[in-house]
């Protein structure tokens, strides 16, 4: 068992640089943990990158498993947010879901992403990115700034509903 008042996690990783996985999570496969998140560094590094521990104190750099700029679109240059890793059975594949922006786009694009990998480590495909639920009335009651997610997500729905924070249910 683990219990966070037991264990104190660094920032940095065994090579002695920041770890950077904002908005990710942990994956646990065969004894080993992967942190994965937010690569935050601007340029060829933007993405998701993934760090590896059998302690979760220590943690190895794999690299960046996604780059940002394999995100196709029409809108030009784009990033990601908060990614979250799945494995389907069906496909035999990882498949990692994120929230895409514009770079130009002032937060109006709010996709959901896919990408997908034989290997948890990557590297990641892009298969595309879009709205979710098109056509579809929004049901929940969330607020966007200080406007009911409802009444913003309505003037959107033939676009389809806006993806922002992503959170992954498996069963």
């Amino acid at each position: 068992n683990c219990f966070a008042n037991e264990l104190t996690v660094t920032n940095k990783d065994s090579d002695g640089n920041y770890i950077s996985a904002h908005g990710g999570g942990i994956y646990s496969s065969n004894g080993k943990y992967f942190w994965y998140g937010e690569n935050r560094y601007s340029g060829s590094n933007s993405g998701v990158s993934m760090y590896q521990s059998s302690d979760l104190l220590s943690w190895k750099n794999l690299g960046v498993i996604f780059h940002s700029s394999d995100i196709k679109g029409d809108s030009g240059e784009y990033f990601l947010e908060r990614p979250k890793i799945i494995y389907n059975k069906l496909t035999h594949k990882y498949v990692m879901w994120f929230h895409v922006e514009s770079k130009k786009g002032n937060y109006k694009s709010a996709l959901a992403g896919v990408a997908t990998s034989d290997a948890l480590q990557g590297p990641y495909h892009f298969k595309y990115a879009s709205r979710i639920n098109k056509g579809k009335p929004p049901i929940n009651g969330n607020y966007v700034g200080n406007k009911l997610a409802n009444s913003v997500n309505k003037k959107y729905s033939k676009e389809g509903q806006m993806s922002r924070d992503l959170f992954l249910y498996k069963d």
